[in-house]
């Protein structure tokens, strides 16, 4: 959830010949401040004539500030919808940075694309699921999941992929745990790839 709300940005680091001493920077800051301030009004000014004529269609997380951004880039540089768009890319980075850290969500990905659909118990689902997250450790009993604590057991499957329902959701995954008691007397779940990707989102004046 804190994911879905956090903005990436990919900073550089600043080249030794650049650098300055904290006192210097603040004394350049304090000198150009009014007309930061100026300029920084002047923007949300032309932003709040545009606020009130604009129309979100498909409303994102964070749907307020996609609005403000939209028109603080139109009245910017006129550029509202590259916005929009970095907006959307930034999800789908957030989204690549949660897979390299939950291996859950890194074994489903996979597996949809090799298998499309997986359906059964718990287990059974964790147990083909075990051999995207860690190939070629069946022999060991996967022994090094057990210590990976994005990699549920059974009894704390509905919690985690429940928590991971919004990534999988951008991917075009989708998943359905049916609590009625099997035959063996355990739920059962059904993980699938839509065919209809997620749509994206504009906004128009």
């Amino acid at each position: 959830d804190l994911t879905e709300r956090t903005i990436v940005f990919g900073l550089q680091r600043i080249p030794a010949q650049k650098r300055l001493e904290e006192s210097v920077m603040l004394e350049r800051f304090e000198a150009a401040l009014p007309s930061i301030l100026g300029g920084m009004f002047d923007v949300l000014g032309k932003a709040m004539k545009l606020y009130s004529s604009c129309e979100l269609s498909g409303v994102p997380r964070m749907a307020e500030f996609a609005k403000w951004g939209y028109v603080i880039a139109e009245a910017l540089t006129g550029k509202g919808e590259q916005f929009i768009e970095d907006y959307a890319n930034n999800s789908s980075m957030q989204v690549g940075e949660l897979i390299e850290r939950d291996t859950l969500l890194a074994a489903i990905a996979e597996a949809m694309d090799n298998h499309g659909e997986l359906s059964g118990t718990f287990n059974e689902v964790l147990l083909i699921l075990k051999k995207y997250a860690a190939p070629g450790e069946s022999a060991s009993g996967y022994r090094s999941l057990m210590k990976d604590k994005t990699f549920p057991s059974a009894r704390g499957f509905r919690k985690h992929i429940e928590r991971i329902r919004i990534p999988l959701e951008d991917m075009g995954i989708q998943f359905r745990i049916d609590n009625r008691r099997t035959s063996r007397g355990k739920a059962s779940v059904f993980i699938c790839k839509t065919e209809e990707k997620p749509k994206g989102h504009t906004i128009k004046a």
